[in-house]
């Protein structure tokens, strides 16, 4: 059975025409019904469209150049083995390929490995509402004023907020916020040592997650980044787990401290209860 985590040993042969008929069916199958593989292997088929692209373009050396150069190797004495790999017809390719490493893949390679933009963003709402059950809210936020099991309006519709209490978490607000410029539920969760925990649930922008790394978990694909918040304004400096994942039509955020045990495993189950 495909999955996600097979995705990336499979696209380029798949894009090449290289994959085996098995392999091909069982790709086809899942991408029907995984849209994030969907969005990856259209990032990877418009990557590979603007590299043959900029191939095509290269211009050949002049035919008369290439006679004399050979000419002049074949009357000295053996030449090194780079010599002879820069008299290759093969040479201008090799180099304009070079080329494009430096100008596409280091890029493209360092885009991959930053935090994106919506971690950044929950890192810094989660900075800012360590809502306690009765104290005031921002002003970018609307108090629901329900509680466990209460169900929640748009973005997230009939949704019902988790009841985290065998993971050690009470509920300290629910919150309907203007979250990264669009509205999202926001759900403050706090234990016992004062600790805040964060649910973001927001309407799912494949925009805003199409460069995300993600790997599966339990059959889930999610996203895990470590962002500091540095806020002396709101006394808040601290290291994050911001982790990010699909569900439907939204797009989950769960966020607290860095290294707490109970992050991790409270993750896992509200896999189950958004599902």
């Amino acid at each position: 059975m495909f999955d996600c985590d097979a995705f990336d040993a499979v696209v380029h042969a798949h894009l090449d025409h290289e994959l085996d008929a098995g392999r091909e069916s069982e790709l086809a199958q899942h991408l029907q019904i995984c849209a994030v593989c969907r969005e990856r292997l259209d990032v990877e088929r418009s990557y590979d469209a603007a590299l043959r692209t900029r191939l095509r373009t290269v211009e050949s050396a002049p035919a008369s150049l290439r006679t004399a150069i050979r000419g002049a190797l074949a009357a000295a004495q053996p030449a090194p083995w780079y010599a002879r790999g820069l008299a290759s017809s093969w040479a201008p390719r090799w180099a304009m390929a070079a080329v494009l490493a430096v100008v596409l893949l280091i890029p493209a390679v360092r885009l991959l490995q930053r935090v994106p933009d919506v971690a950044h963003a929950a890192g810094a709402r989660h900075a800012c509402h360590h809502l306690e059950t009765a104290g005031p809210v921002p002003p970018c936020c609307k108090d629901l004023g329900i509680g466990v099991g209460g169900h929640l309006g748009e973005p997230s519709p009939g949704v019902a907020v988790p009841d985290l209490a065998s993971h050690g978490l009470q509920l300290a607000r629910a919150t309907r916020c203007n979250f990264h410029q669009a509205d999202a539920n926001l759900l403050v969760y706090r234990d016992a040592a004062g600790g805040s925990f964060s649910l973001v649930l927001a309407a799912y922008d494949p925009a805003s997650f199409r460069l995300i790394r993600w790997r599966g978990e339990d059959g889930v694909p999610v996203a895990h980044y470590l962002v500091p918040v540095d806020e002396p304004a709101l006394g808040v400096r601290e290291s994050l787990d911001v982790t990010l994942w699909r569900s439907g039509n939204l797009a989950c955020t769960w966020t607290g401290p860095a290294g707490d045990p109970k992050h991790r495993g409270v993750q896992r189950a509200l896999h189950a209860v958004l599902h």
